[in-house]
């Protein structure tokens, strides 16, 4: 990832997925975001905003706004994501979406608010 230094002009919004129950998360948010602060400040960007949710499942879903001098590519936006704290199984599917299928990124990059649970097949047919 390249650091660079930014004249904002635009904002771009990260989505990190972290799994840790919301109870233990809350008394670390403060010091989260501090972090997540100075982890983008190190790669020459600002934090404009942050709202974090619990989510369905009881864990935490964050939206971090950066201050970027032009838009983030999609290996970018990963990139950014992964180093934020973004769960790394859905940052792995992040990294090979923005690599296979750049211009739907995008529409994969979500924080879910229900978990889609593939069903499996009894042998047989019979269900």
């Amino acid at each position: 990832m390249q650091v660079r230094q930014n004249t904002p002009q635009e904002l771009e919004v990260l989505k990190i997925d972290i799994d840790i129950p919301w109870d233990i998360f809350k008394r670390l948010k403060y010091t989260w975001v501090a972090t997540r602060r100075a982890i983008l400040s190190t790669l020459g960007y600002e934090l404009a905003d942050w709202i974090i949710h619990r989510s369905q499942n009881g864990k935490v879903h964050a939206w971090i706004t950066v201050e970027v001098r032009k838009p983030l590519s999609v290996w970018e936006k990963a990139e950014l994501q992964f180093l934020l704290g973004d769960d790394h199984n859905r940052s792995k599917l992040n990294f090979l979406r923005a690599e296979k299928t750049p211009e739907k990124f995008d529409s994969f990059n979500i924080l879910f608010s229900k978990k889609v649970v593939k069903s499996e097949r009894r042998k047989g047919g019979d269900n």
